[in-house]
């Protein structure tokens, strides 16, 4: 199961507090880099923006196409970012 479905019934405030209460919202590079420089590494340092909303009935196949879309716009992918899916 992704973690786009497990936020899925309380939206994008609930993906953004995992992200605000650990530091990592449980992405596996993050998680590294967090147990390795401490979470006021990622207070000190992340931003966050919303680039782009849906409606919470919008189609699962419609949110990856464009996570995906905004994750190679940012290069947030390979030895860029921290996204490996």
């Amino acid at each position: 199961m992704t973690r786009f479905v497990r936020h899925r019934d309380s939206g994008i405030w609930s993906r953004w507090a995992s992200y605000i209460r650990t530091g990592h919202g449980e992405n596996k590079e993050l998680k590294q880099l967090i147990r390795r420089e401490g979470i006021a590494y990622a207070q000190n340092n992340f931003r966050f923006a919303l680039l782009e909303s849906r409606s919470m009935r919008t189609d699962d196949d419609t949110i990856f196409e464009r996570e995906t879309y905004w994750k190679e716009v940012l290069l947030t992918r390979g030895e860029f970012g921290y996204n490996k899916n």
